[in-house]
Formats: C-alpha cells, sequence, structure tokens
C-alpha cells in the first residue's frame, strides 16, 4: 500500500522511547507494532492509584484509616476495593478515617465514603472522621456527611 494523505501512523511514546506504532488507514486500525514491550503495561505507564495512598492500622478494637492523595473518579475503584479489604480483614469496633492528607475529593469519593459506611453499618461498625483538609471539610459540611460519620478530635 502505498502512502497517502488516507494513510497514518499514530506513535505512542513513554519517556521518549517508541512504544506502540498504530497504522491506520481511512481512520480504520490496520495494524499495531509494538516496540518496547517493557513499557507497554498502561498500569505501569499510567498509575492511576498513585494518586491515593491508603495506610492503617488496628489498634484497641479501633481501626485507624489514613487517606492520603486524591479521592475522585479515578481512585475510586481502587479506594474502594482497598478500603473494603482492610475492613473485612481487621477486626474492629469502630473505624476512624484520618482526612488529613485528602487533597481532593468528588462526587465520587463522596459515593466511595458512603458505600464504606453502609457496609460497615450493617456490620455494627461506626465510622467517624479525623483531621479533615480544608476541602474535605467543605464537602463533609455541604453534604451532611457529618450526620452519618462524626467528625471527632
Amino acid at each position: 500500500m502505498s502512502k497517502s494523505a488516507k494513510e497514518f501512523y499514530i506513535d505512542l511514546t513513554y519517556k521518549n522511547n517508541l512504544i506502540r506504532q498504530t497504522h491506520c488507514y481511512k481512520n480504520r486500525h490496520l495494524s499495531t507494532k509494538v516496540t518496547d514491550e517493557t513499557n507497554f503495561s498502561y498500569p505501569k505507564m499510567i498509575k492511576k492509584e498513585e494518586k491515593m495512598d491508603i495506610k492503617y492500622r488496628n489498634y484497641n478494637n479501633v481501626l485507624y484509616v489514613m487517606l492520603i492523595g486524591e479521592l475522585d473518579e479515578h481512585t475510586a475503584k481502587y479506594t474502594s476495593k482497598t478500603l473494603d479489604d482492610i475492613f473485612m480483614t481487621t477486626i474492629s469496633k469502630q473505624i476512624i478515617i484520618d482526612l488529613s492528607e485528602l487533597k481532593f475529593m468528588d462526587s465520587t469519593g463522596i459515593g466511595v465514603l458512603i458505600g464504606r459506611y453502609k457496609k460497615m453499618k450493617s456490620k455494627g461498625v461506626s465510622i467517624f472522621i479525623s483531621n479533615p483538609s480544608y476541602h474535605a471539610e467543605k464537602i463533609f459540611k455541604l453534604t451532611g456527611l457529618y450526620d452519618i460519620m462524626p467528625k471527632i478530635s
């Protein structure tokens, strides 16, 4: 096939290395050539969960959880799964979520917290919020989340 205006290549590069080259003709995908297998995995290239780190410890039947980073649509699935795993494998009567290092939270993040609240409420475990960041404090006040997950000092 001769090169024409309808034929083009799309290059995906990572750290100035060609990772993948896609050959197209008339806006149709013809072939993809992977040039560097080691960097091709998207999770290695773009770790969305890098925006969220979760630390926890259990002390005297109280589970302390710290959310560090951003709680939004990109980190919601990772955060939900991680919190569920922590909550289900740790025996506690109360959970205190420290939000002092939470830099951003959107409506998806609110849904994550409400979902964990509902799961734990059905098991008789209370959730409290500790040290909310300025951004989290505004959201909790506006949405009334402190009514179901009270703020403690």
